[in-house]
């Protein structure tokens, strides 16, 4: 079961100062009693403490009273906090187990974030030990403490602020969200004024061509290994991406959905503290529908695929509603090579087409996300941006 995440007023706006204190209800231990109180108090710090890192922010937490979030009418009482809804109170957000979380922003007059109320659905199963078919609680409180801070989600399959997070499989695979270089340039792009250090941050202004004005494009920015460094839904209105370290990057965009596709990556090189701009080299053919499931080993699912940094990996893809033409699917890294042509699988009873592909990880490649790219055979050039995590192997 995949459930969304949401949040309230997400991805424009940031904590003024970088500073927000942030009270940890009460009913959080006596609704989640199931959990010893150091451990949750754990999943709550250790969260926290990433995103604290990586945008240089202070977070503080006072224990507070069974309070609960601020009404989602209304402009708050000022007071943050981290909770648990009730199913008994009228303005209760969760009355299924349809998604684990939300955050609740509000804002100032000046735009910035005066309280964030995050919400755990007290409907779910939480685990800080990945018992299975339950939601790990430090990930997904990873995941709310990216809205707390501003940022909303990314299309990146890998990010740690994909729009869903998925729970513990049935076998209870040991897997724990952590920020990705996406999550960490989005962060530093929005407190760009506390993070100067580090060869950082440098931006790029993308021009779009009028062919694409009203159009959401997915751009993103892979650098010299291939790893995805930085992603951002692109529009006339927000064509800026930061938060980037300087270097030489390769710039993609696309819209398969609407026809629009990548005909080559725009090659830009990054310097800390200063804008340069980029045109997008797009070309318009016969949409394609996305891809709806991927997965390896037999398994599909919709969260990014994790695979040892070296090896030979089968990989699945489940196309929803497009004919069987994939001519070729591989890579943009010199690290990630294809070992087989595209063919088709019949392990999964599904009713979308499965298409699989053996892919052959270098000994040595650098950890990260990566992306898969698919040749159709019209010549069209569809890619899963970020959709392979790379992790060392145990």
């Amino acid at each position: 079961l995949l459930l969304a995440l949401t949040a309230v007023g997400q991805g424009a706006h940031r904590l003024a100062n970088g500073h927000l204190k942030i009270g940890i209800s009460s009913l959080l231990y006596k609704k989640l009693d199931y959990i010893p109180k150091h451990e949750i108090d754990n999943a709550i710090y250790q969260a926290a403490a990433r995103w604290s890192a990586a945008a240089n922010l202070t977070l503080e937490f006072y224990f507070d009273g069974e309070r609960l979030a601020s009404p989602s009418k209304g402009k708050g009482d000022g007071s943050s906090v981290i909770t648990i809804s009730d199913n008994l109170q009228p303005d209760n957000p969760y009355t299924s187990a349809e998604s684990p979380a939300g955050t609740r922003i509000f804002l100032s007059s000046t735009g910035e974030i005066k309280e964030a109320d995050i919400v755990l659905n007290e409907n779910v199963r939480f685990s800080t030990n990945f018992a299975p078919q339950s939601f790990d609680l430090q990930s997904v409180l990873l995941h709310e403490f990216g809205h707390l801070i501003g940022l909303g989600h990314s299309f990146v399959r890998g990010a740690a602020m994909y729009r869903a997070v998925t729970p513990v499989s049935i076998l209870g695979e040991k897997k724990r969200l952590e920020l990705t270089d996406v999550d960490l340039s989005q962060a530093r792009s929005i407190y760009a004024a506390l993070n100067t250090g580090d060869n950082c941050c440098g931006e790029v202004v993308i021009e779009v061509p009028k062919y694409l004005a009203g159009k959401r494009l997915q751009v993103w920015l892979e650098n010299e290994d291939g790893k995805v460094i930085a992603a951002k839904y692109i529009d006339p209105r927000s064509n800026r991406i930061g938060g980037l370290k300087a270097g030489n990057y390769k710039l993609f965009a696309q819209s398969p959905e609407e026809g629009y596709f990548c005909q080559r990556p725009a090659l830009v090189e990054i310097y800390p503290q200063q804008v340069i701009s980029a045109q997008l080299n797009t070309v318009i053919a016969q949409p394609f529908s996305e891809i709806d499931l991927i997965g390896k080993d037999g398994v599909l699912g919709e969260s990014a695929l994790i695979l040892g940094s070296e090896g030979l990996f089968k990989i699945h893809l489940a196309l929803m509603g497009e004919p069987i033409n994939v001519a070729e699917i591989n890579t943009s890294s010199s690290w990630i090579k294809s070992k087989s042509k595209p063919f088709l699988s019949n392990i999964f009873n599904t009713k979308e087409k499965i298409v699989s592909a053996e892919l052959l990880v270098e000994k040595a490649a650098p950890t990260g996300l990566y992306s898969i790219s698919l040749t159709l055979v019209d010549g069209r050039q569809v890619y899963l941006p970020g959709v392979l995590d790379l992790q060392l192997n145990e």
